[in-house]
């Protein structure tokens, strides 16, 4: 009798677990906001223009060689930023327009053939479909992201 009702109590605790874990997993979207989108790429192509591009104007400047200068126009848009994906971990019961997300963005630099991939924490504006990137975040972070 006892070892039935603890079988029934494990089941249950089981299956409680699964549709929490189901339902988790299932947050994990690839994220089709344009807005969004647009914010992701001027972040990452912030922090790659000011660290790549400088060097190659610097570069160009101290040698006097400028033959590659429409070389570097090209490159200094954030269009050059190939994101392959980005996917949003998003609290469990946050459909409010102050909406914080942590985004897992993966992506490939100009001149570059490995993925690399970036999580940071973003917060949907009040007004309007705004995002504001508020800082890098972790792996840790975006999954366990539950409120």
């Amino acid at each position: 009798m006892q070892a039935k009702v603890q079988l029934k109590g494990s089941i249950f605790i089981l299956l409680i677990v699964l549709v929490a874990l189901g339902v988790r997993v299932s947050l994990f979207a690839d994220s089709r906001d344009p807005a969004l989108h647009e914010a992701v790429r001027s972040v990452i192509w912030s922090a790659y223009s000011g660290t790549s591009l400088n060097a190659e104007i610097s570069a160009m400047r101290d040698s006097g060689d400028f033959d590659n200068v429409d070389d570097l126009m090209a490159k200094a848009t954030p269009d050059v930023i190939d994101i392959v994906q980005i996917s949003r971990s998003q609290p469990l019961f946050s459909q409010s327009t102050n909406q914080k997300v942590v985004v897992r963005v993966r992506y490939h630099l100009p001149e570059s053939t490995e993925r690399q991939t970036r999580y940071m924490k973003f917060m949907r504006g009040s007004l309007g479909n705004v995002w504001r990137y508020e800082n890098d975040s972790s792996v840790v972070s975006y999954y366990l992201n539950f409120f």
